[in-house]
């Protein structure tokens, strides 16, 4: 919490460097846990009234969802409203030593094919795909999309087994 407090201070102490038209999305992030977002628009260059009702809608659009789900529709919001550039910022790093989590994917080839891959969380599987046609940078990239849905946004630690004994594994 903490984190929270230092980084909505660090961020009043910042210049807004907006121009007319401009929106800037805050969001800041205590143990890859989004704990609060908000909207600035550019002052003077809209009516306040019409700036606080711009915020409010946009606000509202993201209601009930994390930070990053709710993201795309307040910039639509925003820009259903004439805002033209918005900048997001996000604050407080989510390392892999900060999130709680030990997180491993692990590659399986035989004869210079991948033949299986798994992701493990805290030592559970999480993901695992098998098949003679997959690639290894594919599967990375489904296992990014996987960790963020769950709040984990490093990369996993990655392990590479060879096989040199191909029919005994795949039959046991």
């Amino acid at each position: 919490m903490k984190t929270v407090f230092y980084s909505l201070f660090c961020l009043f102490a910042l210049p807004l460097s907006a121009s007319a038209n401009e929106a800037l999305i805050i969001g800041v992030y205590d143990n890859c846990t989004a704990e609060a977002s908000t909207i600035v628009l550019e002052p003077g260059q809209l009516d306040p009234m019409r700036a606080d009702s711009i915020v409010a809608q946009a606000e509202a659009a993201g209601s009930g969802l994390s930070f990053d789900k709710a993201l795309p529709l307040k910039i639509a919001s925003l820009e259903s409203n004439g805002i033209k550039n918005i900048e997001v910022k996000k604050y407080g790093n989510c390392g892999v030593a900060r999130h709680g989590k030990y997180v491993e994917a692990i590659a399986t080839y035989c004869s210079g094919q991948l033949t299986s891959a798994e992701l493990f969380v805290d030592g559970a599987v999480y993901l695992r795909r098998s098949g003679s046609k997959m690639v290894l940078d594919t599967f990375k990239s489904e296992v990014r999309e996987k960790l963020q849905e769950i709040g984990i946004f490093d990369d996993p630690r990655v392990s590479v087994n060879n096989l040199s004994d191909c029919q005994q594994n795949t039959s046991s």
